[in-house]
C-alpha cells in the first residue's frame, strides 16, 4: 500500500493468510493463496460489517495484486447503485466453501475465489464444485460496495453489477 494508508491488522499468523489494510476510505483485504473456511469466514463477516457502515471493501485476491489508486478508489455515486439502493440493506455475503464467497447482485450470484484470484457470475445459485475452469474469469480486483459489485479484470476493464438487498436477493434452490 501507498504510504497514506495505514494496516488495520492481520488475520491469521506468521504466514499473513489474510492481511486487511486502509486504501484512502476503504477496507482493502489481500488474502494470499491459502485461505481455509475460517478465514473465507472472517473475510464473509469483514464484508457484511463493512457494508452495513456503507464502507467499500476491495478485495484483493493472488496472484495479481491491485494497484493502489484502485484500492483506494471510491466507486463514483453512479457506481454504487444511485439512490434507489441507498436505505437499503444488502444480501449478506456467505461462504460458499473454503476460499470461495458468494455475493448476490440482482438476478445473478457472484462467486469469488480468493484462492486462485477468480470470480464467476451465475444466473442461480449453484454448488461450487459443480463448476468447470471454464465458468471462471480471472480477476484482479473486486470491489463491494453497499449497492455494487465490481470487479477488475485482467485486461483493465471492469464488469459490475447493483448489489441484491435484503428484499431481491437470489433465493437458494
Amino acid at each position: 500500500m501507498d504510504r497514506q494508508s495505514e494496516s488495520l491488522g492481520m488475520i491469521g499468523d506468521a504466514d499473513e493468510r489474510v492481511v486487511i489494510e486502509s486504501g484512502g476510505a476503504n477496507v482493502v483485504i489481500r488474502p494470499s493463496s491459502n485461505v481455509d473456511r475460517a478465514y473465507t469466514t472472517s473475510l464473509v463477516e469483514v464484508i457484511n460489517a463493512a457494508s452495513a457502515t456503507d464502507v467499500c471493501v476491495v478485495i484483493d485476491p493472488e496472484p495479481i495484486r491491485c494497484d493502489d489508486d484502485f484500492a483506494a478508489e471510491t466507486p463514483p455515486l453512479a457506481d454504487q447503485g444511485g439512490a434507489e439502493h441507498r436505505n437499503r440493506r444488502p444480501a449478506g455475503a456467505e461462504v460458499a466453501m473454503a476460499g470461495v464467497v458468494r455475493l448476490d447482485a440482482e438476478g445473478t450470484v457472484w462467486l469469488v475465489d480468493v484462492n486462485h484470484g477468480r470470480f464467476c457470475r451465475l444466473e442461480a445459485p449453484l454448488d461450487v464444485r459443480f463448476l468447470g475452469d471454464d465458468a471462471w474469469e480471472p480477476v484482479v480486483a473486486l470491489c463491494v460496495t453497499p449497492s455494487r459489485l465490481i470487479a477488475l479484470n485482467v485486461d483493465g476493464n471492469r464488469t459490475s453489477a447493483n448489489r441484491a438487498h435484503a428484499s431481491s436477493a437470489v433465493s437458494p434452490s
